[in-house]
């Protein structure tokens, strides 16, 4: 192995050629002792103080649509500008409906976003997640309700802190502000879609099951995406548009052209046969469909009817054959419909 090597000495005799330099470097010195000194002060196990290295951090940024392309340097001076948190089990990260300032990324542990009252919970996140990022360059408010699952360890990043950061990298800035502006727009879509979705529902799902932490918990249990990257998964579920059906509408039918999957957040659908006699799968919350369609146009080989339960049995021979139609809910799906990103993927549906 070959390396570069540079002594203190050495250094020393440069830096005094170029004071501008030293000014700096001393400045980096006290920012890392002051980050340092926090995890001091954190009191953190080894696990924990590995993963909290500022080399790591910057490398961990990495998932972050946002930062994808922003140089090293600059990811080192983010990661330095970082607050440690330590959240313990079952404690509040974030309230829906606070105003946002900053953003959240995951070292350890894991957080869940739940109900209002915490009586249900519509996803979890783990290490290397993250979330809050919108709010870095635009005021918003917060959109759901975080907690600890377990013991966390979580940095956070000001929007102020960055605003003073990417004073000294112009280049970057207006690129981050591209991305950024960019997903403040699917993110005012989504909030729309979940306003009308929720109002559909007459309340009975709260907003927190619609929005992106949600989706990409689904997203997730997609065999489809196995082993696909956090920074995939968020832009995947910035890119899903949300839509309601009523009870007893047809959501696919079989010959029909294919072109998207569906996952439900809430309620139940059938899989029936053309004349809807005969009920082949029933699939509720969490169950997903039409995943093989989205790589490459195809037909629909099955029915999907929603909220309709559709049964024909014969009375009596002498009577007349009656159609027996049992109460279900209503229903609402996740509808991807941005194929861009499926193009490397091959899937193939169950076939009826």
């Amino acid at each position: 192995m070959d390396v570069f090597q540079l002594t203190k000495n050495n250094l020393n005799e440069i830096l005094k050629k170029y004071p501008e330099v030293s000014e700096k470097i001393k400045a980096e010195a006290q920012i890392r002792y002051k980050y340092n000194e926090a995890r001091e002060k954190a009191k953190l196990d080894n696990q924990q103080e590995a993963e909290t290295e500022v080399e790591i951090v910057r490398e961990k940024l990495k998932v972050v649509p946002l930062f994808q392309q922003c140089d090293t340097g600059f990811l080192h001076q983010l990661a330095l500008s970082m607050k440690l948190c330590i959240f313990e089990q079952n404690q509040l990260i974030i309230r829906r409906g606070d105003v946002a300032n900053s953003m959240f990324f995951i070292i350890s542990g894991e957080v869940q976003v739940e109900s209002d009252d915490g009586s249900k919970v519509y996803a979890e996140m783990g290490q290397n997640s993250f979330f809050g990022e919108v709010a870095l360059f635009y005021d918003i408010r917060r959109t759901a309700n975080i907690r600890a699952k377990s013991q966390c360890t979580v940095m956070e990043l000001y929007k102020d802190v960055l605003d003073k950061l990417l004073k000294e990298y112009s280049g970057i800035e207006n690129q981050m502000k591209a991305i950024a502006k960019e997903n403040y727009y699917l993110f005012q879509r989504r909030e729309q879609e979940i306003k009308i979705a929720s109002s559909k529902n007459s309340g009975e799902t709260e907003e927190s099951a619609y929005n992106v932490e949600a989706t990409v918990f689904y997203l997730e249990k997609v065999p489809l995406f196995k082993k696909c990257t956090k920074t995939f998964f968020n832009s995947l579920a910035l890119h899903t548009s949300i839509t309601s059906f009523q009870k007893g509408e047809n959501i696919i039918k079989k010959g029909d052209e294919a072109n998207e999957m569906y996952i439900i957040i809430n309620g139940k659908v059938q899989v029936v046969s053309e004349d809807g006699s005969k009920t082949f799968d029933t699939m509720k919350n969490g169950a997903f469909f039409g995943e093989g369609n989205i790589k490459k146009k195809k037909k629909n080989n099955f029915n999907i009817y929603i909220g309709f339960f559709f049964k024909k049995i014969n009375i009596n021979q002498k009577k007349k054959k009656k159609n027996f139609f049992y109460k279900m809910h209503k229903y609402t799906v996740l509808e991807l419909n941005d194929y861009k990103y499926f193009f490397f993927f091959k899937f193939i549906l169950f076939y009826i």
